[in-house]
């Protein structure tokens, strides 16, 4: 849970209560409080990429989970659906829930226990309201790997459809990353490189740490005898 989480490392935690509302009306999504729940994740050494992600929700409750719709945003914008129109009618009660893809989904109209899920969406495609980014999501937490790991990660959550129905995230919620060191010469610009043209030769213009070969960027590269930061 979020007591063993670390300031400088994983698990990342947020643990104050999120509040989910009753809509106004039917069909009118109601943002819970805060919308967003966010980390902020500034531990991560530079250079380095996630490599595998999971989301820990500690204590869901809900009079009517199948309302209750879900989405993780990273720092650059990739988003991914949680959960969408899973755990039927049935009140869930301070269930501790992990999303991990490769997990079992979670049941459609069966009682929500605590358990790992993979990322579940038994519905048509759901809004958010803003500041969420807008649709498509992605459904796999896989999308996030490769993609920058330090900034805010944001959870939204919506009641999007029953009136007189609310629920709490009592204990906040984690998120559990690995990184992985950026790999130079993959022909892919990952954070903390400045190119990456699939090779580690110098003086190709990309160098052999994936930094552009430029006059005036503090480095002796191939081809220049001198470079004092300044053009």
């Amino acid at each position: 849970g979020c007591d063993a989480c670390l300031v400088v490392g994983p698990p990342f935690c947020n643990q104050s209560p999120i509040a989910i509302p009753t809509p106004g009306a039917l069909f009118q999504p109601a943002p819970a409080s805060p919308y967003p729940s966010v980390i902020s994740v500034t531990s991560v050494p530079d250079h380095h990429v996630v490599s595998g992600l999971t989301v820990t929700l500690i204590g869901f409750s809900h009079v009517n989970p199948d309302d209750v719709d879900m989405v993780l945003v990273g720092p650059v914008g990739t988003s991914v659906f949680l959960m969408s129109d899973a755990g039927g009618a049935t009140d869930v009660v301070a269930a501790d829930m992990t999303f991990a893809d490769g997990a079992i989904q979670i049941p459609d109209n069966t009682a929500i226990t605590s358990g790992t899920f993979a990322p579940t969406n038994h519905g048509t495609p759901d809004g958010f309201p803003s500041p969420a980014p807008a649709e498509p999501y992605a459904a796999l937490l896989s999308a996030f790997i490769g993609s920058e790991p330090n900034g805010d990660w944001s959870l939204y959550v919506v009641d999007d459809e029953s009136i007189f129905e609310t629920g709490t995230i009592a204990g906040g919620w984690t998120l559990n990353m690995t990184t992985s060191f950026a790999q130079c010469g993959n022909n892919q610009v990952e954070p903390g490189e400045q190119c990456d043209d699939g090779n580690l030769t110098p003086g190709d213009g990309c160098s052999s740490i994936c930094n552009r070969e430029i006059c005036g960027n503090g480095t002796v590269d191939p081809n220049e005898s001198c470079d004092d930061a300044n053009t």
